[in-house]
């Protein structure tokens, strides 16, 4: 479970940077939508702010579960 967590965690925090990489590149670029016209750079910021969200899901899953597996190593160590 801690490594899927681990994985899971390593994955958003590359998500992220690669996001905001390409959230940039199109705040540089200026585009728009063609039907609401809202700059570009708003979509593609809904990927770095959702994988931080999850990237902090993950990371609170894995804090419990540590404590968790701490918690019974000194119950079983009594």
């Amino acid at each position: 479970m801690i490594i899927r967590l681990l994985l899971m965690i390593a994955f958003c925090a590359f998500a992220i940077l690669y996001g905001w990489n390409l959230m940039l590149h199109q705040a540089k670029i200026g585009q728009t939508s063609p039907s609401l016209k809202l700059p570009m750079w708003f979509m593609y910021s809904c990927v770095p702010l959702g994988c931080f969200l999850l990237l902090i899901h993950y990371a609170a899953l894995a804090w419990v579960q540590l404590a968790n597996i701490s918690r019974k190593i000194k119950e079983g160590g009594q």
